[in-house]
């Protein structure tokens, strides 16, 4: 593992981030240096978040959430690639449907693939603490409605990726993803 990034994962940040290879080994040299792993843990990815985070709000929770998103081997740890990649999905610069697609991770919680109140207002308010904001459990509840209303197309109480997907780019302002991008 000491050796570095590999050509495939190299290969992946490049073609995704549209970094050059010399960019994208140089940011991998950096990682690396500040976290003495290949992969970092929550404990770890909560730091690099806090210190992205100009809002200067608690970013515990959300780092959770996100992490949760990122970890696609379920390894409990994330990898440069799964963080440069995800991080660059939620960028401006970011591909929408790849963006939703960690959203909609990030908000399910409760992992069943369907988001439910309950997964929509844990998030939520996860991001209002990212963002040292003070949201009132009616403004909550408000919130919840709101995005239930735009995105539960069948009206049955829950939201699948699918419906999630096709509210597109009307919901993903609702759902503030620049929130976790102030670079």
């Amino acid at each position: 593992m000491g050796c570095g990034i590999s050509k495939g994962d190299l290969k992946a940040v490049e073609e995704v981030t549209g970094m050059s290879e010399g960019d994208v080994k140089e940011a991998y040299k950096g990682f690396k240096q500040e976290n003495k792993a290949d992969k970092v843990n929550l404990s770890k990815f909560t730091k690099l978040v806090s210190s992205m985070n100009t809002n200067k709000g608690d970013a515990t929770e959300y780092s959770k959430h996100f992490f949760r998103a990122l970890d696609c081997n379920n390894d409990k740890k994330v990898s440069f690639k799964e963080v440069m990649i995800g991080f660059h999905h939620l960028s401006p610069q970011g591909n929408q449907e790849e963006r939703l697609k960690i959203v909609f991770k990030m908000y399910d919680a409760s992992k069943t693939k369907t988001l439910s109140q309950e997964d929509v207002k844990i998030l939520t308010k996860a991001q209002f603490d990212l963002q040292g904001k003070t949201l009132t459990d009616t403004e909550c509840e408000e919130r919840v409605k709101s995005i239930f209303s735009q995105c539960d197309l069948n009206a049955d109480g829950k939201i699948t990726e699918e419906e999630f997907l096709k509210a597109g780019v009307s919901i993903a302002e609702m759902f503030e993803l620049e929130a976790a991008d102030d670079e």
